[in-house]
């Protein structure tokens, strides 16, 4: 039994994307972070850094707000990152 030429073309682009850009094969392994206190985010950010964890996501309910203009938010929540060392963009 062939393959059909769509197939062989998937599997051409499936190899080509494994070899130009792997990352994308892979899922990230994230955490869901329902709470804004920072020294819970500080226990969280030590036990993700020991069982492997790469990304924290704000879920909804943290009352994280993304589209605040408040400079002194903006500032107490760049001071959470920034001394966890983690890198973060607005």
């Amino acid at each position: 039994m062939g393959s059909s030429d769509r197939e062989r073309l998937n599997l051409a682009l499936k190899r080509k994307m494994r070899l130009l850009a792997p990352h994308t094969q892979e899922n990230p392994v994230f955490f869901h972070m329902i709470s804004q206190n920072s020294t819970l985010f500080h226990d969280v950010v030590d036990q993700m850094a020991d069982v492997g964890f790469e990304m924290i996501i704000y879920s909804f309910g943290s009352g994280f707000d993304m589209e605040s203009d408040n400079v002194t938010y903006l500032e107490q929540v760049s001071y959470s990152l920034l001394s966890c060392f983690i890198s973060f963009g607005f």
